[in-house]
């Protein structure tokens, strides 16, 4: 795992500043490429072939990459390439695929399963070719205004060039509080964006060509229930051994629930050593046996069960007010993410042991693990009743009967988008009034309905689909970049089986009744690896990952808070939201009047990404 960066112009020592901005991301050894219109960097955090033939850029004929990332597949791709003739000098897979893009262009990313982002200059046409992994698993950034393009895996390298242009987009604000991320392309910058998952981008004399190489199509239902589970089984196996592949020590992340469960029982089954595992907890009030620790407890029970190597990571008092500063620095976007904090410091302490983790992401989207799931699973079953029956049914009752007044105003909402975004956006609350004319909700409905709702649904489960824009948006540029930030922060490297494209795409073929029912949810996964699992692990309700974000602001984080919503804390900011007001809604959070973590968590991290970027 590595950084990477890059521009269409000579300066050796730009690109050894921006390699030194992300050094970070791999202090095993650094490089650059530089000639006419090209040049390229790297960081390197050996992985695979922990000699000096891994060093990047590497070279092949009139190619030259620079790469982030593990292709899992790599040995059977060089087989490959090897009957064909060609002959390789490392055991990397870099080298695999620089010899593959020389073999087939851009049809090489469909050989390839893995985690990646890469750039790929051909010396001969002057043409520079950058893709990344079809789940969006790991970034990248790109700049580029006029015929001026700058590349890097994070934008603090591109933030850290004298020249460019860092005009804002005010007004994305709304999507970081309603859909607690910027989505696809967007950043916080009018010109720096994100290659999305599953692309490819040529750039050649100023000119810009991005193509979508992945977009799965195939929603038809498999009805044999045993048939696919037989096929999560044998991928998820599969996945998990290819990931245990490492040339330095590797564990993985237990957060006590059933996916990173599952990835510790499948990593010993298939390791030869004993699995090392990692949680973190509080140093709350309330202790051990709290809500904020009660995964932790779990993971605990966990690892005993599967007898791991197993290391426990408290956070401590006082330490989320270090942290907040520095994720201020590092997510490089206003953020919500109070579940940062601890990711932070576990990621830390991981990386005194291991330079490769597996973790659980991609479990709920995949397998039905939300709960707004089974609300939606509510409406669609109401909505096929008769039309005038619904529309004759009492509001009062169906309140009464469903004992959710919430769910009962959504039973007739016929719009799909209106669905969607009713179940997964957080609510307006103060917003508007804070943020002024930056607030602008009516962006993201266009975005919404011109990117996923503008055609017929490839299906007319609506739930199946649901989580598929879940794996979209939510997991890709919320969970996953998340993930990436704080792990490589520390050079540390995780791995996602569950990932895996190949199950990504079998998972759009089950029906949502072996998903998720009104009663349950992860049916079908929870089936299939039942045998796998202790038996208390399914008799544990949905909690996701919790921390006591709320409790630090009414504590240690208290004064900090006011200090950053102060007027002259940062006063360019002053005419983008209300401080006033901003600071109504922490007294207000304080007190107990009202819960207000969401909006206060983006203004605080607002002012320190704006002082620290912009002011």
């Amino acid at each position: 795992m590595c950084g990477i960066n890059g521009f269409n112009w000579r300066d050796n020592d730009l690109i050894e500043r921006m390699n030194l901005s992300i050094e970070h991301r791999g202090s095993d050894d650094s490089g650059v490429f530089v000639e006419e219109n090209i040049s390229l960097g790297h960081l390197r955090l050996s992985i695979l072939d922990l000699s000096e033939k891994g060093h990047q850029p590497m070279y092949f004929e009139n190619l030259s990459i620079v790469y982030n990332g593990e292709v899992y597949n790599f040995q059977e791709i060089r087989k490959e390439l090897e009957k064909m003739g060609y002959s390789f000098t490392s055991g990397t897979d870099t080298e695999v695929i620089l010899k593959a893009y020389h073999k087939w262009g851009e049809a090489a990313l469909q050989k390839f399963n893995g985690m990646f982002a890469f750039a790929i200059w051909d010396v001969s046409s002057r043409e520079l070719f950058m893709a990344r992994d079809r789940i969006g698993i790991k970034p990248l950034f790109y700049y580029l205004k006029g015929e001026r393009l700058v590349f890097s895996s994070e934008m603090k390298a591109i933030l850290a060039h004298q020249n460019i242009d860092k005009t804002i987009v005010p007004e994305r604000i709304s999507f970081v509080h309603d859909m607690s991320c910027l989505p696809g392309h967007l950043t916080m910058f009018k010109h720096i964006y994100q290659l999305e998952a599953g692309s490819w981008m040529k750039f050649k004399d100023g000119k810009t060509e991005i193509k979508k190489y992945w977009q799965p199509s195939d929603f038809e239902n498999i009805e044999d229930k045993e048939e696919i589970k037989s096929q999560i089984r044998n991928i998820l196996e599969d996945s998990v051994k290819k990931r245990l592949i490492s040339d330095v020590p590797l564990g993985v992340f237990l957060s006590g629930g059933i996916d990173s469960s599952l990835m510790t029982a499948l990593a010993k089954k298939h390791s030869s050593g004993r699995v090392k595992t990692f949680s973190v907890g509080f140093d709350v009030d309330s202790g051990l046996g709290s809500k904020y620790n009660a995964d932790f407890d779990l993971a605990r029970r966990t690892a005993k069960y599967f007898d791991t190597e197993h290391v426990e990571v408290f956070l401590k008092k006082g330490d989320a007010l270090e942290y907040v500063k520095e994720l201020a620095e590092n997510i490089e976007m206003p953020s919500g993410m109070t579940t940062a904090v601890p990711s932070w410091h576990l990621s830390r302490e991981v990386k005194k042991h291991v330079s490769v983790v597996l973790g659980g992401d991609g479990g709920d989207e995949l397998f039905g693990g939300y709960p707004r799931y089974q609300l939606s699973l509510r409406v669609s079953m109401w909505q096929k009743l008769p039309e005038f029956v619904r529309k004759n049914f009492p509001y009062h009752l169906a309140e009464k009967i469903l004992k959710n007044r919430e769910l009962a105003r959504r039973l007739n909402m016929s719009s799909k988008l209106s669905r969607y975004m009713d179940l997964k956006l957080h609510d307006v609350g103060d917003a508007e009034k804070i943020f002024k004319q930056s607030y602008q909700p009516e962006l993201i409905e266009k975005y919404l309905d011109e990117k996923y709702f503008n055609e017929k649904l490839p299906t007319d489960d609506f739930e199946k689909y649901f989580m598929w824009l879940d794996t979209q948006t939510w997991l890709v540029d919320h969970s996953l970049i998340r993930t990436d930030k704080t792990t490589m922060a520390f050079a540390l490297e995780e791995r996602v089986p569950i990932l895996d494209h190949r199950l990504v795409e079998l998972s759009l073929k089950i029906p949502t009744k072996y998903k998720v029912d009104l009663k349950d949810t992860k049916k079908i996964l929870k089936e299939t690896f039942r045998e796998d699992l202790p038996n208390y692990l399914f008799q544990q309700p949905k909690r996701g990952w919790l921390s006591p974000a709320a409790k630090w602001l009414r504590g240690e984080l208290k004064e900090f808070a006011y200090d950053v919503l102060a007027d002259d804390f940062c006063p360019d900011t002053k005419e983008f939201f209300d401080l006033g007001a901003a600071r109504k809604l922490l007294d207000q959070h304080i007190s107990g009047e009202r819960y207000n973590l969401h909006l206060l968590w983006i203004l605080i991290s607002w002012q320190l990404w704006y002082k620290k970027y912009l002011g």
